[in-house]
């Protein structure tokens, strides 16, 4: 899925392209990146998106199997509580946010 994800992503990046103003900064970067490069991100992102994505889930759903087919059933579920899980993913987001806004500032 994850890989689905990033190649569904890369579409959604050459249609933005097309139909976003030409002038646009994030166009212009977009359309000096080769093709190749592109689809590589995407593809390697949605990788990380989608594996990381099952292991925060095991961690709140005991009905997944995040280790199949090596491993049946699920031990990471309780190991975390939910508050504490959905507190460190809010904390997370905060600081990928802050990191993120600090490369973009940087590439300026």
């Amino acid at each position: 899925m994850g890989l689905a994800a990033g190649l569904l992503m890369f579409g959604v990046i050459l249609i933005l392209c097309r139909v976003l103003p030409a002038h646009s900064r994030w166009v212009e970067r977009v359309t000096q990146t080769p093709k190749r490069r592109l689809l590589a991100q995407s593809m390697v992102a949605g990788l990380i998106g989608g594996m990381t994505h099952i292991l925060l889930d095991s961690f709140m759903h005991a009905e997944m199997n995040p280790f199949w087919p090596f491993v049946e059933g699920n031990t990471l579920t309780g190991m975390i509580s939910m508050g504490a899980l959905h507190i460190g993913l809010a904390a997370i987001g905060f600081f990928g946010l802050i990191f993120w806004l600090l490369l973009r500032e940087s590439s300026k």
